[in-house]
């Protein structure tokens, strides 16, 4: 009697948890409630309410299996009456063990969330098991009830009626009851950041395109963004099992080409990472005198060349000395030589795994290539520019569309690397982004879709005297205005974008077809207010850092993404040097910044999540660049919140500190569409520095680009569309 009366109360709680979990879940998809996570509470209580149905009918269920065998063995074949609920219960026994199973393995080994998903498919198979059964036992429950009721009438007992009844009413409203106080709850607290954000969700789009007209002029590119922002929903869609047969290739080959060894010695007299971020960006001219062989070899091993090698039963893993999402490596490296000792002029493609060169045309291509560049003296006068494609869909077939994000932010470790590099071998490089895509996608003989050029990097021996660039530097703080606005073409038209993915169609919208109408700059030292939060609690950081950490040759070989961390702290001098090289201003020459950035916009922020820095309360705080200082924003323990934004990586939340750059989109406004580009080109550079600074310190480290972006918008108190966030990078002490 108590198994039974067990059995039929499970199925009454189920009904209403059942009833509860569409309510919420159909609130949490129609608002895009981020934290409303009570559908999924529900969820799991149905599958323990199905782990204790099954056990308390594991006799009933084991003694149904021994009877087919038996009939089996007699020759009786087919089902008969009662047989579909048992097979039910047989079902829901191996759902809820896979689902057991599946879920501690993702735990356990800290598989990434978004892709191991085996346990989530379990449970829903559990959850549509238990709601059939619950569908097919209704009748049963039903007469349960009247019968409960019946003999309780009929045993004249009527306080003990009405005590029975009362605690059947509690128990069918009760969960109801909470759960609409919750909602409640919750709706009054958030109203104002969640559902109210919805509602004027096609005013604000509206709104985004109004706003300032003159001033945020990135249409397609914010569209883009949008459209590939992470949400429960889409996450859940895109959970689908890779077509590993489709798997791109990392190494690109040119088989019909000559192939020119480089050489594999790649010691040199290296300085320390802090002696080479300490150098500030390149300010100077080129002497036009020629690289050696070993020199450029040096540059190409420690900007993309491998590093390491993992080996598997069939597989082989290369890695390389610039992290890449997924290990998907989409960039690719042409070189324009110029004067190079012992090579050629001409156009050459590195490769990587046989750090060679691939000698593709010979000629001098350097006059062609300065004349669709913004910086032409600067390409004329070096002795090899580096020019950076990207093949999108190494990164789009494991990533999708917001590939497109991860591939600029790829090239900018990549960027990162060959700046610090030059400066080690005395050297000075100098980034370019603005140029004439096609005309140098051309010349690469590539088709600007599938591959297409985002970089480029003229290096070259730095000129005896202390020269300035043609566009010449201006002091931190001072503000870039132009003699003429330059107007860049708006990008193709509608009618040629038809029939392109998202990501096609903000590439295509970003490019520039000629540089009619594009003056050359001038600087007016305007003072700019850079951003900062002056009502702000602020903690003053130092710049006396008394190690000088790894050279910069070591810290490139060992640098590796790390999978966990450690609880043990690290000091506010640690997270002040990785401020300072990721984005501070140089403390022997404050004109200087540790990263350039592209056409000296400098449009990227950065916040912490403090979580565990010894003498630092926990919170979120803002970098104020100028101070060297974090700007206390909201006190307060944030793991939690932060390993959810990034897609459930608990790694995120055991990290000491999470380092968020955003974007303010205002900065690249004069560039359209393209400014885009460039926020994520330098949020990669900036976050190469924040890896490096980590590895020198000994610190573990790992670059996040999958999170869901209004999330951590809305920790920081930005409204994702003239500020958004871009990149995330964790970083912990080791175990």
């Amino acid at each position: 009697m108590l198994k039974r009366n067990i059995n039929y109360l499970t199925g009454i709680i189920l009904t209403f948890v059942f009833l509860l979990m569409l309510i919420s879940g159909l609130i949490q998809v129609r608002f895009e409630l981020h934290r409303f996570i009570y559908h999924i509470y529900g969820a799991y209580l149905i599958i323990i309410l199905a782990v204790g149905h099954v056990f308390t009918n594991w006799k009933k269920i084991l003694g149904f299996v021994k009877k087919k065998i038996h009939l089996r063995k007699e020759g009786v074949k087919g089902l008969q009456k009662g047989d579909i609920q048992n097979i039910l219960s047989i079902a829901l026994v191996f759902s809820l063990i896979f689902t057991l199973i599946f879920g501690l393995l993702q735990v356990k080994l800290n598989f990434p969330r978004t892709r191991f998903v085996y346990h989530i498919y379990c449970a829903y198979i559990t959850l549509t098991l238990a709601f059939i059964h619950l569908c097919l036992n209704l009748k049963k429950i039903n007469i349960y009830l009247k019968s409960q009721s019946s003999s309780i009438l009929l045993s004249g007992d009527r306080k003990y009626w009405r005590a029975s009844f009362k605690r059947i009413t509690i128990l069918g409203t009760g969960l109801l009851i909470i759960t609409m106080i919750f909602l409640v709850g919750y709706l009054r607290r958030d109203i104002s950041n969640d559902i109210k954000r919805h509602l004027s969700k096609k005013g604000k789009e509206m709104k985004s395109k109004l706003k300032e007209p003159a001033s945020i002029e990135l249409e397609v590119a914010m569209e883009y963004h949008q459209n590939t922002k992470h949400t429960y929903a889409k996450i859940m869609a895109a959970s689908s099992r890779l077509d590993w047969s489709k798997q791109p290739s990392v190494f690109k080959k040119y088989p019909q080409a000559e192939l020119i060894k480089l050489s594999t010695d790649f010691d040199f007299p290296s300085i320390s990472l802090r002696e080479a971020i300490e150098m500030g960006h390149f300010v100077g001219s080129f002497s036009g005198k020629s690289l050696t062989q070993k020199e450029l070899s040096l540059l190409l091993h420690y900007t993309n060349g491998i590093t390491g090698v993992l080996r598997y039963p069939g597989l082989t893993y290369y890695l390389r000395a610039a992290p890449s999402a997924g290990a998907l490596y989409p960039t690719v490296i042409y070189l324009v030589i110029n004067t190079v000792e012992g090579l050629r002029r001409g156009l050459y493609h590195y490769s990587v795994k046989d750090h060679a060169l691939y000698f593709l045309k010979e000629g001098d291509f350097i006059e062609k290539l300065a004349s669709y560049v913004n910086a032409p003296s600067m390409i004329k006068e070096s002795s090899v520019v580096f020019i950076m494609s990207t093949i999108f869909y190494r990164t789009k077939w494991k990533y999708g569309e917001r590939g497109y994000r991860y591939v600029l932010l790829d090239t900018g470790h990549v960027g990162g690397n060959l700046t610090l590099m030059a400066r080690a071998l005395g050297l000075g490089s100098f980034p370019i982004a603005t140029f004439i895509d096609d005309e140098i996608n051309q010349m690469l003989n590539i088709d600007g879709s599938k591959e297409a050029v985002v970089y480029i990097n003229a290096v070259g021996k730095i000129a005896a005297s202390k020269l300035s660039f043609l566009r010449p530097s201006r002091p931190l703080g001072a503000k870039k205005e132009f003699e003429e606005i330059p107007k860049f073409p708006k990008g193709p038209s509608k009618e040629l974008l038809k029939g392109l993915t998202i990501s096609e169609i903000i590439h295509e919208s970003g490019k520039i077809d000629n540089f009619t109408g594009v003056v050359e700059q001038v600087y007016k030292s305007i003072e700019v207010s850079y951003k900062s939060y002056p009502k702000a609690k602020k903690v003053y950081l130092s710049k006396e850092f008394l190690k000088q950490g790894l050279n910069l040759e070591d810290t490139i070989r060992k640098r590796r993404s790390a999978r966990d961390y450690s609880k043990k702290p690290i000091s506010q001098l640690e997270l002040s040097r990785l401020l300072y090289s990721a984005y501070g201003r140089i403390k022997n020459n404050p004109s200087k910044r540790a990263v350039w950035s592209i056409e000296g916009l400098y449009p990227i922020e950065l916040y912490i999540f403090v979580n565990n820095v010894e003498g630092i309360a926990s919170g979120i705080y803002h970098y104020n660049v100028l101070e060297h200082a974090l700007e206390l924003l909201n006190e307060g323990d944030y793991r939690f919140r932060i390993a959810n934004a990034c897609l459930g990586q608990k790694l995120v939340g055991n990290a000491n500190i999470a380092i968020i750059k955003t974007a303010i989109f205002e900065r690249v406004k004069h560039y359209g569409d393209r400014g885009y580009r460039y926020v994520h080109l330098d949020a990669g550079v900036i976050g190469e520095n924040i890896y490096l600074e980590a590895i020198s310190m000994g610190l573990g480290v790992c670059g996040i680009g999958a999170f869901f972006d209004d999330q951590i918008n809305e920790m920081l108190g930005i409204d994702g569309v003239t500020e958004a966030v871009i990149y995330v990078t964790s970083v912990g002490r080791l175990s």
